[in-house]
C-alpha cells in the first residue's frame, strides 16, 4: 500500500523542478545551459530544453516553480474529476512545449541573444489543466465553472497582451532580474498546452458526450 501511495506522487514534476533547484546552485553550469542564439546556431542542441530550467535570479526561480509544481502535480496525479494525465503524456507534451518555445524565440526573437526560464513550460501546464476543465464542464453543461475555466484562459491571454504593451513581467520585476518578460514563449506554451487537451479528451468528458 505504502508503494502504491508512493508512486501516485507526481514524481516527473518533482525532478523538473529538482532539475531546476539543482542548477540555481551552480551558476557556472548555466551558460552550458540557458538558450543561447549563437551556442544554439553551432549544434548545441540540447539548448532548446535545458534553457527552461535555468533562471536569472531566485525570484524567478521561486514563481516559475510555484507554478510548476502545483499544476504539474495537479496534471499528473489528477484533479477532482479529471483523470491524471500521466508521467508519460507530461513528459511528452513538455518536450514538444519546451522546442516549440525555443524555436519560436530564435526565430521571431531575433534581439533576444539568450533565454532562461520555465515560464513559457507554466503556460503550457495552465493552458492544458484550464482546457480540460473547460471540456468537462462543457460536457455537463456545468455554467459556473464554464465561465470560470473560460475566464482563466481569457485572463492569460490578457496577461500577455499587458507584458507585450508595457514590456514588463507582471508577477516578476523583470528589470531588478536583468531580463525583458518573451510573452511569446508563454503563448507558444499555451498554444501546446490546448493542443494536448484538444488530442487527449477526459474519459468523464467523453462518457458525457455519449449520453
Amino acid at each position: 500500500m505504502v508503494r502504491a501511495r508512493l508512486n501516485q506522487l507526481p514524481w516527473f514534476t518533482f525532478a523538473l523542478a529538482a532539475a531546476a533547484l539543482v542548477w540555481a546552485q551552480l551558476p557556472d553550469a548555466i551558460r552550458w545551459l540557458e538558450l543561447d542564439r549563437s551556442a544554439f546556431l553551432q549544434a548545441q542542441l540540447w539548448r532548446v530544453w535545458t534553457g527552461h530550467l535555468v533562471h536569472y535570479d531566485h525570484v524567478h526561480l521561486f514563481w516559475d516553480l510555484a507554478v510548476l509544481l502545483l499544476l504539474g502535480s495537479l496534471l499528473e496525479c489528477g484533479l477532482s474529476g479529471l483523470t491524471p494525465v500521466g508521467r508519460r503524456s507530461l513528459g511528452q507534451v513538455l518536450a514538444i512545449s519546451g522546442a516549440a518555445i525555443s524555436v519560436a524565440v530564435l526565430i521571431f526573437q531575433p534581439q533576444l541573444t539568450r533565454y532562461r526560464g520555465l515560464s513559457g513550460i507554466d503556460s503550457t501546464l495552465f493552458a492544458w489543466l484550464a482546457a480540460r476543465l473547460f471540456q468537462r464542464a462543457w460536457s455537463e453543461n456545468h455554467r459556473l465553472h464554464i465561465t470560470l475555466s473560460g475566464l482563466a484562459l481569457f485572463g492569460f491571454a490578457a496577461k500577455c497582451i499587458v507584458e507585450t504593451a508595457t514590456g514588463k513581467a507582471i508577477f516578476v520585476d523583470s528589470v531588478d532580474a536583468g531580463f525583458v518578460p518573451v510573452p511569446l514563449a508563454h503563448l507558444v506554451g499555451a498554444a501546446v498546452g490546448l493542443v494536448a487537451a484538444a488530442l487527449r479528451s477526459d474519459p468523464v468528458t467523453s462518457i458525457a458526450r455519449a449520453d
